[in-house]
């Protein structure tokens, strides 16, 4: 499978099922509209499955370069001030990439026509012995379910209170004649096994 028939996979109207069988990790230090590269990465041994990376650096080998919109990582040590989203294109860019979630939130809008986006990192403040910080912003956010400061629409999130035990998960986005369709693959530690594929909204 090449790589820009993964990303065709990931396009196409079967997204979920393909996350059940390649992983996609994705790295990113971009914000917004970008150049992006998907090349296949080497397997370990252990891996269960193929692995693709989607990457804005320098370009991989063997890879295919696509442009995408990304929501980048921010550091939250209060939400007292609220969250601004990103908000993602209604034309031009029809893919949404945002580095792995390991211990962090995803908050996103329900209006697939209006999408709003954060990648909400746990803050780096010491904590009391014990604390998990990615649980703590989880219950957070959902506690508050406040709206985006820059779009008073509903919303919802994905944190580690819904990926707990796995190692991490990717999230993406792409965009389809009814709006942005948000997918997440759950991935365990050591091995690169899909444990499950979702569709957000």
């Amino acid at each position: 499978m090449s790589p820009s028939e993964v990303l065709g996979f990931i396009r196409g109207p079967t997204t979920q099922r393909f996350l059940w069988t390649t992983v996609i990790t994705i790295g990113s230090k971009t914000t917004g509209v970008g150049n992006f590269t998907i090349a296949q990465d080497a397997r370990a041994q252990a891996d269960q499955h193929d692995i693709f990376r989607i990457s804005d650096g320098l370009p991989q080998a063997n890879s295919h370069a696509f442009r995408a919109v990304s929501v980048p990582m921010r550091n939250r040590d209060t939400l007292a001030a609220g969250i601004d989203g990103l908000q993602l294109p209604n034309v031009g860019e029809d893919i949404m990439v945002t580095g792995m979630l390991t211990s962090c939130a995803f908050m996103y809008s329900t209006d697939k026509r209006n999408m709003h986006c954060a990648h909400i990192e746990p803050t780096r403040a010491v904590l009391p012995a014990g604390t998990n910080r990615g649980l703590d912003l989880g219950v957070t956010l959902t506690t508050a379910n406040a709206p985006f400061t820059n779009d008073a629409g509903a919303v919802r999130f994905y944190t580690r209170v819904d990926y707990e035990g796995l190692h991490h998960v990717n999230i993406l986005g792409v965009r389809r004649g009814d709006g942005w369709s948000l997918y997440v693959q759950g991935i365990t530690p050591g091995t690169s096994t899909i444990v499950f594929a979702k569709q957000l909204i």
